[in-house]
């Protein structure tokens, strides 16, 4: 199927959406379809709730002065603050229930496996230091496919994010892989990754804590990937750290 309406996503087994092709669509969508060279490899850069999850796009809310409209037009129209983002549960930072399809979500021909993960340093003393993640991806189908590997950060401390879930903060995607080949993907995790905005004056610290990482085919939920976890014992602002 290749494209949804109403009842297609519980019905179709596979969705392929095409968005302002251009001229030469219909040829990358026989590449997509028959595998040539390597098949569907795209990820969702957005969420596809359910209605439930939405509510009425026709409900709306005047207070203090401020339109208040249903989710749908909020997300595309007005600013959102973490208030509304987290008590509305919306965008995949904020979700607590299965949409249709999740952030980051993708089908392949193949089937991919991670291994090898390592995180240099995974402790510094410096609030500024960068942290190089590298992951080996292997092509453990029968077809060839590239893969695009995703990273994820999550404090330990809860105290140190607004947000329920990990946040992407990096992807990568690795050349047409061969059944059973493998590559090496890198990733940087900066201070402004680990970074929180102060409440008392909005300045952007780098603090001290434990964050969590992770490496898959899409959300740490979901993907099935590999964990690490990287430690600051600074604090500091995070202008002088050149960002």
């Amino acid at each position: 199927m290749l494209w949804f309406r109403g009842r297609a996503f519980s019905t179709a087994d596979a969705v392929l959406n095409i968005g302002y092709g251009g001229q030469a669509a219909g040829y990358g969508l026989v590449d997509v379809l028959f595998n040539d060279p390597e098949g569907p490899s795209g990820k969702l850069t957005v969420t596809y709730y359910k209605p439930e999850q939405l509510g009425s796009i026709v409900d709306c809310e005047c207070s203090n002065d401020r339109l208040r409209l249903s989710p749908v037009v909020l997300l595309t129209r007005l600013p959102l603050s973490t208030d509304n983002m987290s008590a509305g549960q919306k965008t995949y930072k904020w979700l607590s229930t299965e949409p249709f399809y999740p952030f980051g979500y993708g089908l392949s021909y193949s089937t991919f496996g991670y291994s090898e993960l390592v995180v240099s340093p995974a402790s510094a003393a410096d609030p500024c230091a960068e942290v190089v993640v590298t992951v080996l991806v292997t092509n453990t189908g029968h077809l060839p496919a590239a893969e695009i590997a995703q990273l994820y950060i999550h404090p330990v401390d809860p105290a140190l994010t607004t947000a329920a879930n990990p946040k992407l903060i990096d992807f990568g995607r690795t050349p047409t892989l061969a059944p059973g080949a493998s590559a090496p993907l890198s990733f940087i995790v900066t201070p402004e990754h680990c970074s929180v905005v102060e409440d008392y004056d909005h300045s952007q610290q780098v603090p001290a804590g434990a964050w969590t990482l992770s490496v898959g085919g899409g959300q740490p939920a979901a993907s099935g990937g590999l964990h690490g976890r990287i430690s600051n014992q600074g604090r500091g602002p995070l202008a002088k750290c050149g960002k």
